[in-house]
């Protein structure tokens, strides 16, 4: 390496080296909660608890004791998980729109496995000696005897195609459908029909214990030996909510419902509710296994209880699986989310958060966040805007003079004033603490449905799906669409006097005093959902990831989010602290990274910046990766290298676009550079 590049290349790091050498490589772009959210599913491997979430994907814990989640996502194309099963080590997620997806490596990865799966609304599993049988709602069985890599439709004898869920017993599968249980004896080559005694054959549930077999169907458990399938309700006592799983342990049976847990040593006598601990939730699912049984929740999360005397606690470190509206940040410490839960607060950069709804009436359903030097204030859909003096402790309603309870977005002034749009076409400005809302909708369509707000001093914009910006200025509004190739704008922010358009299917428009001009290089997809700005950042969400410029937009760097957020998912809101970037997302809460770790002039060094993209998968990865090269204009490769941390060349690779790449380098940051003969490309790699 010649000294005048490697002086560059250390040059550029130096402001981030000692940072970047202290940080874990896993650590990058990871869960900052608040923790907790919906269970669909739950199934205990080995050591290993999979939780399967109604939108939010796989979270997996490495401890029975589920102290600690990771949520496992990478190749997901679906978040809506259905069940979760394992062949050996081995497992299989069912998804309703999406079907079947692999992993070989207990969750790191998954790929999708749909061959002969001509339904891929995949409802349950169930593993056998014969192969693995997946139940659909509408396909009827499918069975796969190469774990999953090709399926194959086994339904002789099945007369209804929606199928809720397995038992097995020895050799004989039971399958739960919405016209009751059907049995197997051989395998799958034929089900016959066991409903005799049942009043009720929408089956949500089954479940084997000692020599008898469990059905839930609606609020009811009905059972039978398993000897001759015969069925008479189970017990009484049953809350009046549906059942949704069964579970047994230690000759007890659980189920999880509308009320919470309920068990029965002996379902010929009597349930009773098992609920210290648990909080007032729809109980979703419940799981026996080594003497705890795990239950889900649609809202809270999940708890963990001993057999031996029940008593639930909140085991949700982690799990990152609630549902977000809105996001704001106050210099380096305080974060404000909004949820399905209510605003949580944090006041130590995301390390705990405090629900603060004190005097928020329509808390669950709060649009907008905007902090306006240390007010806070929430647009919510059906109570208007609050403030809170305090950070979020208390709040007080501030509607005098708004036409429209249903508020769409904010933004706030320098000098103070406070801008609110609604659902009803019409802005509003306020001087806070100084009197009325006042109308100041001159100059806008009358059915505009207002999505977005950014202030630059007193000059306001806003957008609108189908209608592009609009510009506030001497006291009306005028369209700003010049140039605007994508009317759908989705999000809006402004850095240094130009403001930026996201767009679904435009990619990102620049506005800087004239005429709008797009800004899409290196951006991987063109529908953008969030944008926010903190000098010289210029930050954009799209689903599945998050890519920042740092030159006002004529280029585009992927910042490693990508790795931790789901690919299904699309953040709705960013924002900057002093130190850190936080994602808000649908389903998975927040997630946030170092501002340190974002793509800085360092990507320029050695020569001019060329055309073209890096990709690098998996990363973070172990030293092991693919390496594929691309869009470089026309430009010609020559030289491929890898750089270590201090800007020391450690290898060379192939001047090819593709390649398998092996690092056999410790734990740490490293650098590929691509030398054309239009410049250089260089994208970082974590090896963990």
């Amino acid at each position: 390496m010649n000294t005048t590049f490697k002086n560059i290349f250390r040059t550029a790091l130096v402001a981030a080296a000692a940072t970047l050498t202290v940080f874990n490589a896993s650590a990058h772009w990871n869960s900052k909660g608040p923790y907790g959210g919906s269970v669909q599913c739950i199934s205990v491997i080995d050591t290993n608890i999979f939780v399967g979430t109604y939108n939010g994907g796989v979270f997996k814990s490495t401890t029975q004791a589920g102290t600690t989640w990771k949520y496992v996502h990478i190749g997901m194309t679906s978040g809506k998980i259905n069940a979760v099963a394992a062949i050996g080590r081995k497992l299989l997620t069912a998804t309703p729109d999406a079907g079947v997806f692999i992993s070989t490596d207990l969750g790191s990865n998954w790929a999708a496995s749909n061959s002969g799966l001509s339904n891929t609304n995949v409802q349950a599993f169930a593993v056998t000696a014969a192969g693995v049988f997946a139940g659909t709602n509408g396909g009827g069985v499918f069975m796969s005897a190469d774990s999953g890599a090709t399926w194959m439709a086994m339904n002789s004898g099945l007369t209804n195609m929606n199928v809720t869920s397995f038992a097995i017993s020895g050799t004989t599968i039971y399958a739960g459908t919405a016209a009751g249980v059907f049995m197997s004896a051989n395998g799958g080559s034929s089900w016959t029909a066991v409903n005799t005694g049942l009043t009720s054959t929408s089956i949500t549930s089954l479940a084997v214990s000692g020599t008898q077999l469990f059905a839930a169907t609606g609020n009811s458990v009905f059972g039978s030996p398993l000897s001759a399938i015969s069925w008479v309700a189970a017990g009484t006592g049953l809350g009046t909510g549906n059942i949704h799983s069964l579970t047994a342990a230690s000759g007890t049976l659980y189920a999880a419902t509308d009320d919470g847990i309920y068990s029965s040593p002996d379902v010929s006598v009597a349930w009773t509710a098992a609920n210290t601990g648990l909080p007032n939730d729809t109980a979703t699912a419940a799981v026996a296994f080594n003497g705890k049984i795990y239950a889900g929740t649609k809202n809270n999360g999940l708890y963990i209880s001993p057999v031996s005397s029940v008593g639930w606690a909140a085991n949700n470190n982690g799990f990152n699986n609630l549902k977000t509206y809105a996001l704001a940040t106050l210099d380096t410490f305080v974060i404000v989310g909004a949820t399905n839960k209510g605003v949580y607060v944090s006041k130590n950069l995301a390390a705990t958060y405090k629900l603060s709804n004190s005097g928020l009436t329509d808390s669950l359903h709060v649009s907008s966040l905007v902090f306006d030097d240390m007010m806070l204030f929430a647009g919510t859909q059906n109570g208007g805007v609050y403030m809170s003096m305090d950070t979020g402790t208390t709040w007080m309603d501030m509607n005098a003079g708004l036409g429209s309870m249903n508020i769409t977005a904010m933004t706030g002034t320098p000098g103070g004033k406070l801008y609110a749009a609604t659902a009803n076409s019409h802005v509003y400005a306020v001087m806070p603490m100084s009197g009325a809302w006042a109308d100041v909708s001159a100059g806008l369509p009358a059915s505009i449905a207002i999505n977005a707000m950014a202030a630059d001093d007193s000059i306001i914009y806003l957008s609108s799906y189908g209608s592009g910006v609009y510009k506030y200025s001497n006291g009306s509004w005028s369209p700003l669409t010049s140039g605007l190739g994508n009317m759908n704008v989705t999000s809006l922010a402004v850095l240094n006097h130009n403001v930026y358009a996201g767009t679904d299917g435009g990619g990102i428009f620049k506005f800087s005093g004239s005429s709008w001009t797009a800004v899409n290089s290196g951006l991987p997809s063109l529908n953008i959902t969030a944008l926010t700005v903190k000098d010289p950042y210029v930050a954009a969400a799209y689903k599945g990831g998050v890519h920042v410029s740092y030159d006002g937009g004529a280029s585009w760097q992927v910042p490693g989010i990508e790795l931790y957020i789901p690919t299904f998912a699309a953040p709705n809101a960013l924002a900057f602290t002093a130190t850190r970037i936080f994602a808000a997302t649908p389903d998975n809460s927040y997630y946030s990274n170092a501002i340190s770790e974002l793509p800085t002039s360092v990507l320029e060094i050695g020569s001019q910046k060329a055309q073209g993209n890096v990709s690098i998968v998996p990363n973070p990865n172990q030293g092991s990766f693919s390496l594929h090269i691309s869009d470089l204009q026309g430009a010609r490769i020559t030289g491929v290298y890898v750089y270590d941390i201090t800007g020391k060349k450690v290898q060379q690779l192939n001047n090819s676009t593709d390649q398998q790449v092996s690092l056999p380098y410790a734990k740490g940051f490293y650098f590929i550079q691509v030398h054309t003969t239009n410049g250089s490309i260089t994208q970082k790699v974590i090896i963990e």
